[in-house]
């Protein structure tokens, strides 16, 4: 187990210093040992020194002798003799920084008993008898005094032996020069970093930083290898070796991302640039690995050779591609080869180890940057004059674009007339469209509603006729309900028109909501209850009892949805359910299995300017299939279930909807066949105080004039003799005096010659309209004292300015109810009139409230008679059953005559479901 190593019984011409001893002498300060040493090598590592004295040393033939990478432990050993009288201190350096572990042995006196010194890059750095990167040790000589020296060496690198004896004082001249050589390398790397480090930050291109990292590893592994790193940075680091396999894979590695990064692999060679990341990877893996093996020092050899080809091969590829600044990037690759191949094959212990030769290391390395810096100049100028050639394409490109932007000019002012002329015309027909609108809007107006003002009226002043039948009140009354119909119906296509030609105003006013709510659930309770159905109001506890916005519309609007829920549900209910925007979703009493509470308690909190109500009809009826939804707000569209009904126009859904969008909001619709259809819309109104709402008058029914009054001269102006005749009977009876006229042209001529108090004037006649009979006759001083008031059946909001502009006093829709007219020729003329029941009577508020115990007096039967009569809502049949109340039940009768006359139906049909 125990050899020499053949590789020093070759060659041996100079053997004629082995074996002699190293004589030191005054004349003579260094000595090199390399033909001195004789060399054992201990394979097992465990030999003592005590194992190795007897045993056979190798004399070395090199002047450094150069092992290469060995896992044995390596003794040397040399005689040397001071024959020197002056010189009084010598040392032994080992220059050579990589060596892991070094044993220094030199003999006692007595030539048996050995000191021991123990250091080495493995050890820490205060083992060392002297601070300094290499291995010193003192020999202790006096003169004439010969010792055996012994050396014991490990290291996983590759292993040569420069020793040398020196004087002390001739030793630190000669470090000088190598600190001198060290900082100028040392200072170049800095130098190096911190230029490139400047080129980064300014110029923000990452091959900058991918060469200061390769430069700072290299830094890192020349700290190791030189020696220094161990002297003043990690002194006391046990893994020093570690520390130094780190620095050289840092080496490789960014060595691997520079040229990724230089050579834009990635866009032009992205199939080498993928392999290069595979390298990379696999080369840190494998030094990981490998680090506490043998084979350490052969795997960072191997990787550095095989990165250097495939990077060659990368290069080359990119120099075909003509990518320019690779030249110089390959002349960094080729030109330190040689030396690198060298210095390998050194390390490998393969070629002798020179001193020159590792000094050449730095100089190999900075010329390798210098190459580098020069192709990343290089790549500045190439992006310097693509960047030229930009501005140059860009400047061409802005003249071309120049041109072509005054060409599109000249082309898009051609079509901006073009379009400007198409707009014109467009706004011209669309303005003759809305004027057919308007023209539509006014003469079905007029042809619809003049009629209808004749059924209406004429069947009002029936009704109020003594001398009918029952039977012919009924019918009367038949006439008037379907007049009414007929009027909503028309209404509904007036209201759409109106809507389309964007005619339709808010009329916006103050009104209790509660009682308001209250109404349509007395209105159209009955309706659901004579199917079976459960009617259902709620509201939130934080609803506004007093709101201002269009009462009107919003009536209509829940009149159509619930009357929809009715018609098409027969079996459950409809419930109604408002709240704020805070009571969302929300959660109707049906869902909830709650009664309805007519006046449930509401503690005002703090009054808001605006507040959003929300509404929500929900119904169990029949359903809406899902294809049918988005037709539903179509006009004149019924679903598939109206259209079973065979009832309804189909107008009821549109025009709701575009009543609660002028009302600053939406509806929505949610149904499921078979199990029921919920309607969602809101609105937003402005909250009110009640002090705000505007008393009305309940109409009185005229039955005289007062008397000491003059006799009113009434003249009435209408192409439509009905219309002449219904105003005739409303106010002939009274006693005023009535002149008629078929045009306007008649009616200035009778009124130059009569000179009436007032005329009523209806606007759209043959011959000569309202409009200019009235301007004429108030272009006249005495004309000025004629109150004129328009009759017309506009329904458009700007047709009354124009009227009211024209000259006339007033303004009148038809059909109107009497009580307007009345009212109307109180206002200009200041009539008054005598009221049927004007002696004074107690209200139903000084009455006492009727009771259960007022009901106990009459029979059973005369009670299920009255119950029947208020479940159907027939006040005349209640009335007549009133008539059969006895003399003494006056009280009886006046409380239920009030509440009839209050339309108080379902306050009598309460009380009166305590006896059935």
């Amino acid at each position: 187990m125990i050899s020499a190593s053949k590789i020093y019984a070759q060659n041996n011409q100079n053997l004629k210093h082995i074996n002699n001893p190293v004589i030191l002498t005054d004349e003579n300060t260094k000595y090199p040992l390399g033909l001195h040493l004789e060399i054992f090598e201990d394979q097992t590592r465990e030999l003592t020194i005590e194992d190795v004295v007897n045993q056979e040393f190798t004399p070395s033939n090199q002047n450094i002798p150069n092992l290469g990478v060995k896992t044995s432990a390596i003794w040397v050993r040399f005689r040397v003799k001071n024959q020197a009288s002056l010189t009084q201190k010598w040392i032994l350096s080992l220059n050579d920084a990589r060596v892991g572990t070094v044993d220094f042995y030199y003999s006692q006196r007595n030539k048996k008993e050995f000191k021991i010194i123990k250091t080495g890059r493995f050890l820490p750095f205060k083992t060392r008898e002297f601070n300094h990167r290499f291995f010193i040790f003192s020999l202790p000589f006096t003169e004439d005094n010969e010792k055996t020296i012994y050396l014991r060496l490990t290291s996983k690198a590759g292993l040569a032996i420069p020793l040398n004896i020196y004087s002390l004082e001739t030793f630190f001249q000669e470090d000088q020069n190598n600190i001198l050589f060290l900082g100028i390398g040392y200072g170049a790397i800095l130098i190096m970093i911190g230029y490139n480090l400047f080129l980064f930050i300014s110029l923000k291109d990452k091959s900058y930083l991918d060469f200061v990292l390769f430069l700072a590893g290299y830094l890192w592994f020349k700290l190791c290898l030189e020696g220094i790193g161990h002297q003043f940075l990690w002194n006391n680091f046990p893994n020093y070796y570690e520390i130094q396999v780190l620095g050289s894979l840092l080496l490789l590695f960014f060595w691997i991302k520079f040229t990724q990064s230089f050579l834009k692999t990635k866009k032009y060679v992205p199939q080498m640039d993928r392999f290069l990341f595979i390298i990379s990877l696999f080369i840190v893996m494998t030094i990981i690995i490998s680090t506490p093996t043998k084979w350490i020092g052969f795997m960072l050899n191997f990787h550095s050779i095989f990165i250097r080809v495939i990077v060659l091969i990368t290069a080359l590829i990119r120099w075909r591609q003509g990518y320019k600044p690779t030249k110089y990037f390959l002349l960094a690759i080729f030109v330190p080869t040689v030396v690198e191949i060298l210095i390998g094959f050194s390390i490998l212990g393969f070629i002798p180890y020179n001193i020159h030769l590792s000094k050449l290391w730095d100089v190999n390395f900075n010329l390798l940057v210098l190459l580098f810096s020069f192709a990343l100049a290089d790549r500045i100028n190439l992006i310097q004059d693509e960047r030229e050639k930009a501005q140059n394409q860009a400047l061409k490109n802005a003249e071309l674009n120049q041109k072509l932007i005054q060409e599109q000019n000249i082309v898009l002012e051609k079509k901006v007339v073009e379009r400007t002329e198409q707009l014109s015309i467009a706004k011209e027909k669309a303005e003759v469209a809305n004027q057919a609108k308007s023209s539509f809007i006014a003469n079905m107006s007029h042809e619809l509603r003049t009629p209808l003002n004749a059924i209406l009226g004429f069947s009002q002043i029936m009704m109020r006729s003594p001398t009918l039948s029952p039977e012919e009140k009924e019918n009367t009354a038949i006439i008037n309900k379907s007049g009414n119909y007929l009027l909503t119906l028309i209404n509904n296509i007036l209201d759409l028109s109106k809507i389309e030609a964007g005619k339709m105003t808010l009329n916006a006013k103050t009104f209790d909501f509660y009682s308001f709510l209250n109404e349509l659930e007395d209105l159209l309770h009955i309706t659901a209850e004579n199917k079976g159905l459960t009617l259902i109001f709620d509201h939130q506890n934080d609803v506004p009892q007093y709101i201002y916005t269009d009462e009107t519309k919003l009536r209509q609007v829940l009149i159509n949805l619930i009357n929809n829920g009715i018609k098409f549900t027969s079996e459950g209910g409809v419930s109604v359910t408002v709240a704020t925007q805070k009571e969302s979703p929300l959660n109707s009493p049906l869902a909830r299995g709650e009664s309805s509470g007519k006046n449930p308690s509401f503690e005002r909190g703090k009054s808001h300017q605006k507040a959003t109500l929300i509404f929500e009809v929900r119904d169990t009826g029949a359903g809406i299939a899902e294809d049918e939804t988005p037709k539903l707000f179509e006009a004149f569209t019924q679903t598939e279930t109206g259209k079973n009904s065979q009832e309804g126009t189909g107008l009821g859904l549109p025009i709701s909807r575009k009543f609660v969008q002028l009302m600053g909001g939406d509806i929505t619709v949610n149904s499921q066949v078979g199990k029921g259809t919920t309607f969602r819309f809101q609105i937003q109104v402005n909250v009110a105080n009640k002090t705000d709402i505007e008393i009305e008058q309940n109409p009185r029914h005229v039955i005289a004039l007062k008397p000491h009054q003059p006799r009113y001269k009434i003249l009435i102006v209408d192409d439509r003799p009905t219309n002449r005749l219904l105003l005739i009977k409303l106010l002939q009876p009274l006693g005023f005096e009535l002149k008629e006229a078929e045009n306007g042209k008649q009616g200035i001529e009778i009124w130059e010659k009569w000179q009436p108090h007032l005329i009523w004037m209806d606007m759209r006649m043959p011959v000569m309209d309202g409009y200019e009979a009235t301007q004429i006759i108030k272009g006249t001083t005495k004309g000025n004292a004629t109150a004129i008031i328009a009759l017309t059946a506009s329904v458009l909001e700007e047709q009354k300015a124009i009227i009211l502009s024209a000259g006339c006093d007033d303004f009148v829709r038809k059909p109107f109810r009497e009580s307007i007219i009345f009212e109307t020729m109180k206002k200009h003329l200041g009539v008054e009139y005598i009221y049927e029941q004007e002696t004074p009577a107690p209200t139903a508020s000084e009455l006492p409230s009727l009771t259960v115990e007022d009901l106990q007096v009459m029979p059973s039967e005369w009670l299920e008679e009255l119950y029947d009569a208020t479940k159907a809502l027939d006040d005349d049949s209640i009335l007549e059953l009133i008539e059969k109340i006895p003399v003494e039940q006056s009280l009886l009768a006046e409380k239920l005559s009030n509440l009839v006359d209050d339309f108080q139906f379902k306050t009598i049909r309460k009380l009166l479901e305590y006896f059935l």
